[in-house]
């Protein structure tokens, strides 16, 4: 009763503290270039924002049209790219806590309740660096292709779990892989990025294909 008493404890804490995060996100996200009213930018610097976009080659907002909705699912835009996010992000989720119990369980050495904590999260600096790293070499090595860094992260990906899931390596080899792991994890942006691009011609699509990739990558999480 007391453990199941502390649990429900903590979600009440979460929520306390994330109640006012969700609240000001609310009020102070300055929304699109084109629906700007931040009291934070001035109209010179919401302007600014829209020759942005233009530049970009970014199309205006327009309304829904049952032309445009047809065309929108007749394409393969928003099922693949949808289908990508989905393996990315149920492809590292289910891992996050291997480290923990990796370390939780061992018995020889005993690692500390402090340790536990903060070993895994060598992971998440991985993940820092390498999310870095994808930024750079896709807009510059790489020219702008969003794809390479994706099936390098991928890879990489494969190679970690693959080898932990075999399990009967080194303990060395174990801990390398439970850190390179994180190398999958910073490839959010890009994916999201690569759909911007892709569907940037048309500001409708854009937003139901990045919104549908978030939405349903979430879903699956939920019960993957």
């Amino acid at each position: 009763m007391v453990k199941a008493g502390l649990r429900a404890g903590l979600f009440v804490i979460d929520g306390i503290i994330s109640l006012p995060i969700a609240l000001s996100g609310y009020f102070f996200l300055p929304d699109t270039p084109e629906t700007c009213r931040a009291m934070y930018f001035t109209p010179e610097e919401r302007a600014f924002g829209r020759k942005r976009m233009e530049l970009e080659g970014r199309k205006g907002r327009a309304p829904y049209t049952r032309a445009k909705i047809t065309r929108i699912f007749s394409s393969w835009h928003i099922y693949l790219l949808t289908l990508l996010y989905i393996c990315f992000n149920n492809g590292n989720s289910g891992a996050s806590p291997a480290f923990a119990q990796f370390l939780r369980h061992s018995k020889d050495p005993k690692y500390a309740i402090w340790q536990i904590n903060v070993y895994p999260t060598t992971t998440s600096a991985v993940q820092v660096v390498t999310t870095l790293a994808y930024a750079w070499t896709s807009d510059s090595i790489f020219k702008g292709a969003r794809w390479p860094p994706i099936i390098i992260g991928g890879v990489l990906n494969i190679f970690c779990y693959i080898s932990l899931a075999i399990w009967d390596i080194p303990s060395g080899f174990k801990w390398f892989c439970l850190i390179l792991m994180g190398s999958g994890f910073g490839l959010s942006g890009l994916c999201f990025a690569w759909a911007h691009e892709i569907c940037s011609d048309d500001n409708e699509e854009r937003a139901l294909v990045t919104g549908t990739m978030n939405e349903l990558a979430y879903v699956f999480q939920a019960w993957v």
